[in-house]
């Protein structure tokens, strides 16, 4: 409103103020037009700086691949002498097997293969097997446990001296079987009482049933005659006899069959704990140990081959950091 009322009264002012407003739009575009060409002139000489860039790189590792490729023969060099002067470590490997026994009719382990595992790999039973074979304790390889089936653990070990090694394994599974042995002798104990147990009470009931079976007869004896008696119309009063004998009979005969079936179950029972007590197996060394045929440590080939690279690396960063030190210094 003031702009409008000051350009009616005094036209001068406008015609200033457009001057100025056309003057500001003619330096916003001759900014943007610079803008531009740079912007162009900097895509075009783009292509040129990376190649000749390319090519200075390739020139500087042209010149320096002497002292590159020497670089990476000390690397490997020394990685090779290093590693063969190193001892060679040996793996030992053995099969551990858990023990069963007679649990609830049925064979179980004496432990959870993982839970003997767990005690392995966490050395509970070291400072035993070390002591036993007197091997100090930090000459005393590591003893390495993996379940790979219910009854079996991988064992395995790791050292220069296999002897040493293989007497440490044999030993950690005699420990692991003496920590449970004690279980099972109980457990073997239990079973042959419960088969004496089963067999004099199948003796028991047997000869129950044979007293049943020798009562039957004799009942059936009189009561054959008892027939004869009343057939021969001598006593009526036999007939109450007869059928209480009948009775008598039918008793003795069912009790025969219930002493036969109790005998015949405890036998069962019986001969199926001796099978269990025949199938109760200790905690032991199922395989091995047995010794790798190649040592797993050092590898030499492996830490020459990555010595050779780290020495490549090695190789170009100090020839373009000397690059680089020499631009820097001439500047």
């Amino acid at each position: 409103m003031s702009l409008l009322r000051i350009d009616c009264v005094n036209p001068f002012f406008l015609d200033r103020f457009l001057l100025r407003l056309t003057g500001w739009g003619n330096f916003i575009e001759w900014g943007i037009i610079r803008n531009t060409k740079n912007m162009q002139d900097q895509a075009t000489n783009l292509p040129e700086y990376e190649e000749a860039n390319l090519r200075h790189t390739i020139n500087i590792l042209v010149k320096n691949k002497i002292f590159i490729i020497g670089i990476v023969l000390a690397s490997a060099i020394i990685a090779f002498a290093f590693s063969s002067s190193l001892p060679k470590v040996f793996e030992v490997k053995a099969v551990l097997q858990i023990g069963t026994m007679p649990v609830g009719g049925k064979l179980v382990g004496v432990v959870s293969p993982a839970d003997a595992a767990k005690k392995i790999n966490a050395d509970f039973y070291q400072p035993a097997v070390c002591r036993n074979l007197k091997i100090s304790q930090n000459d005393c390889p590591h003893v390495g446990a993996q379940v790979f089936s219910d009854d079996f653990i991988a064992l395995s070990a790791r050292s220069s001296d296999a002897d040493k090694t293989k007497s440490v394994l044999q030993e950690t599974g005699r420990a692991v079987a003496a920590e449970y042995e004690a279980v099972v002798q109980k457990k073997r104990a239990t079973a042959m009482s419960d088969i004496e147990t089963y067999k004099n009470d199948a003796q028991r009931y047997a000869e129950k049933m044979r007293v049943a079976e020798n009562d039957a007869r004799s009942l059936e004896a009189e009561i054959r005659s008892l027939r004869s008696q009343i057939v021969a119309g001598r006593d009526v009063s036999l007939q109450i006899i007869l059928s209480t004998n009948q009775n008598l009979l039918e008793a003795k005969q069912q009790d025969a069959e219930k002493y036969y079936s109790l005998a015949n179950e405890n036998t069962k029972q019986m001969e199926t704990t001796l099978d269990l007590l025949t199938q109760i197996k200790p905690t032991e060394i199922f395989s091995g140990p047995e010794t790798s045929s190649l040592p797993v440590s050092p590898r030499i080939w492996l830490n020459t081959m990555v010595a050779a690279i780290l020495g490549l690396i090695l190789g170009v960063f100090l020839v373009f950091a000397a690059d680089w030190w020499r631009k820097t210094k001439s500047q």
